[in-house]
């Protein structure tokens, strides 16, 4: 968990509420994993990618900007980059794409397997999640948890329209309910970092 004044933000709402938290999650948020795993097992273990999701569906990945083909053998350590998504189109997308015929195009610039070297323990990454990819996974990740800075998340919140917090039908800050009037207030008093946690109720 990580340190903060209000280290853990539960929201609780219907069912259509992870995707108000989408574009946090298309800019990047972070996540511990151990050091040393695998791109695959990262989408699996960590972020609750269904094995078949992860092969068949996530086609683009990207780690430290780098285009990665192999994610059996690619491993994280601390402070990795890693950007997920569906097949891009054009010909770009398709250079970018995992295993693509014409990967040739991109060679230089693709992530190679490296010896497993580093500390052990866990290793903060950053994760974001792209098209079809944060449409469709990026609930479970935020279900799991996410890590964010205090003060970005404030600002996130202040600029969601009445639709977004109809939605949401409880707020907890490590357990305890609280208002959205008085959360607000607390994070833009916090200048570390908090971990968001969101789940759906459905609501009759």
């Amino acid at each position: 968990m990580l340190a903060s004044t209000i280290p853990c933000l539960t929201f609780r709402g219907t069912p259509g509420l992870a995707a108000g938290f989408l574009p946090l999650l298309r800019e990047g948020v972070r996540l511990s994993a151990p050091s040393g795993l695998t791109l695959r097992q990262v989408m699996e273990q960590i972020l609750g990618m269904a094995p078949d999701y992860v092969t068949d569906r996530v086609l683009t990945v990207f780690l430290n900007g780098s285009p990665v083909d192999d994610i059996d053998q690619v491993r994280v350590r601390e402070g990795s980059e890693i950007g997920l998504g569906a097949a891009m189109p054009g010909l770009a997308g398709i250079s970018m794409r995992r295993g693509s015929p014409i990967k040739a195009f991109r060679e230089a610039i693709a992530a190679r397997p490296e010896a497993q070297t580093g500390a052990a323990g866990d290793a903060a990454l950053t994760v974001k999640l792209f098209n079809l990819v944060a449409d469709e996974a990026g609930p479970e990740v935020l279900r799991r948890g996410v890590g964010l800075s205090a003060s970005r998340l404030a600002a996130f919140l202040a600029g969601r329209e009445d639709g977004f917090w109809g939605k949401i039908r409880g707020l907890e800050a490590d357990g305890l309910a609280v208002s959205s009037t008085a959360l607000l207030h607390g994070l833009s008093q916090d200048r570390k970092s908090t971990r968001l946690n969101s789940s759906h109720t459905d609501i009759s």
